[in-house]
């Protein structure tokens, strides 16, 4: 083997040997990963409990347990005591699982109720393109944008308001 040789080999090696030492959950071992640090990464508002019940929500919607974790929420009584965030998360998390369950109509009433708690509630990018629940909360969103632009329409209407044209930098005549 030539000296070129081992030079265009040794970092494929140590590339194989990184990715191959690479930690994976849920694969090897049988215990549920907790990934507190991602969950308090997307909010400083959450109690150590909300992280915790967050994180064990996570861990059963990633292991395809969608009809749970949609129970489990309907029966979180700190759903309902929570903080907003809290509140936000878990009903998020609800409407993946509905949208993944062929509960599009259910999954749309989540994120209604999300966008009713805070009108300025978005997904990440990742979420945002994911091509089953994506569509739906957009669609959610672009309704709750018309519906307000709406309300400020008949707002304006509805005060009989009389515009004046600008009189261009000339004192109003007396």
């Amino acid at each position: 083997m030539n000296k070129f040789s081992l030079l265009m080999i040794t970092p494929l090696v140590l590339i194989l040997s990184a990715c191959s030492s690479r930690y994976y959950p849920n694969i090897e071992q049988n215990q549920p990963y907790i990934n507190q640090q991602a969950v308090q990464a997307r909010s400083m508002h959450l109690t150590d409990r909300e992280i915790r019940n967050i994180t064990q929500l996570e861990d059963q919607f990633y292991e395809g347990q969608f009809d749970g974790v949609i129970e489990h929420i309907a029966q979180d009584k700190e759903t309902k005591k929570g903080s907003l965030d809290y509140l936000n998360e878990t009903i998020k998390l609800k409407a993946f699982s509905e949208c993944l369950t062929q509960s599009a109509e259910r999954c749309a009433e989540s994120f209604r109720l999300i966008l009713r708690n805070q009108a300025d509630f978005e997904l990440t990018e990742a979420e945002l393109s994911h091509p089953i629940w994506g569509p739906v909360f957009q669609a959610e969103k672009n309704k709750l944008i018309e519906r307000k632009l709406d309300d400020a329409v008949t707002a304006v209407h509805s005060m009989d308001a009389q515009f004046v044209a600008p009189n261009n930098g000339h004192a109003p005549a007396q």
